[in-house]
């Protein structure tokens, strides 16, 4: 189990990751490979990159539950 902190910075690392978060809707997204862009820790959301599409989308920290196969602590 990871916490948040160690979130930060495997985002600031800017390396493909995966993981799985909960959209506003509570739908869980599972992206594999994504790159983080940018992140935001004031307002705690990151910009990810999915390499497929190139879209980027931005998230909240706090809906990320598991990040390279590690559960998060909420």
């Amino acid at each position: 189990m990871i916490s948040i902190a160690q979130v930060h910075e495997i985002l600031a690392s800017q390396q493909p990751i995966d993981v799985k978060f909960w959209k506003e809707d509570g739908e869980v997204v599972h992206a594999e490979g994504v790159v983080c862009t940018s992140s935001y820790f004031q307002n705690n959301t990151a910009n990810l990159r999915w390499p497929e599409s190139g879209e980027i989308r931005k998230i909240s920290v706090p809906a990320i539950f598991e990040i390279n196969n590690q559960e998060v602590a909420l």
